[in-house]
């Protein structure tokens, strides 16, 4: 099954994404799921956003679509995935 072969890959997360993730399961852990009120528990606890500044619902969403969109992680919507030697769309109509 191609479709699959970048669905498990070994990496190790940057810093960044480790404490975010860290500072969510916490979050959400207390039953935290709102994005209005996971933003706000994140600037509670110092937790600044990858570009600076104060983290919204808008940037939250924001950012989670970001650390989502890499095609080859774990999370990556099946299909998404590329083949060595072929772009997206040629993978696609493979």
């Amino acid at each position: 099954m191609p479709e699959f072969t970048y669905r498990t890959i070994d990496l190790t997360p940057p810093a960044y994404e480790r404490e975010l993730a860290e500072a969510l399961f916490g979050i959400l852990g207390s039953s935290v799921h709102e994005p209005e009120a996971i933003a706000a528990a994140l600037n509670e606890a110092g937790f600044k956003p990858s570009g600076g500044g104060q983290w919204s619902a808008t940037a939250f969403r924001a950012e989670m679509r970001r650390l989502g969109s890499w095609t080859n992680s774990v999370g990556a919507r099946v299909g998404a995935h590329g083949y060595p030697g072929l772009s997206l769309r040629e993978a696609n109509h493979a």
